[in-house]
This record gives C-alpha cells, structure tokens and sequence, in this order.
C-alpha cells in the first residue's frame, strides 16, 4: 500500500499524463492506494474553491476507490514528535500529519513536494 499526496491526485485530476502514468504503475503492480484524510479535505477544499463544478463530483466518484487511513493515536504522537524536532526546519501542519499518518501506517509517500516531505525523519518518499 502506498499514500498518495494531494499533489498526485490533482495531477490526476487534471489528466497530468505523469500522474496518471504513476498511478497506473502502481495499478499494475496491484498497490493498495491510500490516503490521509488531510488529502482529502485539501481536495474538496481545492474542489470548493475551483470555478469547475465537476470537480466535486470527480473528486466523490474516486475518493471511494482508496483507502483512508486512520489517523490514530499514533499519528498524533509521531506528529509531536516530529514538529519538535523540526522547529529549525519547518514543515507544513497539514504535510506534516499526512507524514506522520503514512508513518503510523508504516506507508510511503508518493510526492513531488521531496522539499517538505524529507525532513520527516524515517518516512520514506518517492517521487512521482
């Protein structure tokens, strides 16, 4: 299984053809798709914001199709831990609990923002 940002599913929302070629390696190689529910809400908030109406509607048709992890105890454990030690190098609230959610499920992350996402100690990130 793998969690997949936000940055992907726009892409694959907006038929970016890199982002539907990851996704479909990753089909092929039968990986369960997942995500936090932080992506999610920074999707509807992307749909809600958007003067495109099918975006809502895009967006409820795929969402059923992955696997939403919990975030859990855990998760807000690892999110302290992690926002602590990162005050010299900041990371985003909403990119660090997507982190710290695919660290709880012991999960990678398919990104393009490496930027943010490799200052997570112990996560492990691929790019897209």
């Amino acid at each position: 299984m793998v969690c997949l940002d936000t940055d992907i599913l726009v892409g694959f929302l907006r038929n970016d053809k890199d982002a539907l070629k990851k996704i479909e390696e990753l089909n092929e190689k039968n990986e369960a798709l997942a995500v936090s529910p932080v992506v999610v809400c920074e999707l509807y908030k992307g749909a809600f914001r958007s003067t495109k109406e099918n975006y809502i509607n895009f967006i409820e048709t795929h969402i059923d199709g992955l696997i939403i992890l919990e975030i859990n105890r855990m998760t807000c454990r690892l999110y302290g831990e992690h926002k602590e030690k990162l005050k010299h190098a900041p990371i985003g609230d909403f990119d660090l609990l997507i982190a710290c959610t695919a660290l709880a499920h012991n999960e990678r992350v398919i990104t393009r923002n490496l930027r943010e996402f490799e200052k997570v100690e112990d996560l492990k990130v691929e790019k897209w």
